[in-house]
């Protein structure tokens, strides 16, 4: 699907930690876009954070959550989002695959 709203998850490994996350993005009037991510790690605070920035020129996506400094940037093919991570100097592998409702 080329369509990117909808419901995604996906695991990101540091080396140290593995995260599994929950990224949902909803399509508003005139291709406005906005994405929240979870994490889904049973401690803290599960709240999702909603992105600062969302930029979709198909297939490019990026995602920017300002206060952790947390940039994703990826790219929509095959009904997946390939990209990576990066925050604080590192960059980590991310793939997030599409999740149907339950």
């Amino acid at each position: 699907s080329t369509e990117l709203q909808g419901h995604w998850r996906g695991t990101l490994d540091t080396g140290n930690v593995k995260l599994r996350l929950a990224l949902d993005i909803a399509k508003h009037s005139g291709d406005v876009f906005t994405a929240h991510l979870a994490s889904l790690v049973q401690y803290g605070n599960n709240d999702p954070i909603r992105a600062n920035v969302v930029r979709f020129t198909p297939p490019t996506l990026r995602l920017e959550w300002k206060w952790t400094g947390g940039v994703f940037e990826g790219r929509l093919e095959q009904g997946r989002l390939s990209g990576a991570w990066r925050q604080g100097g590192g960059s980590f592998p991310l793939v997030f695959e599409r999740r149907q409702p339950k």
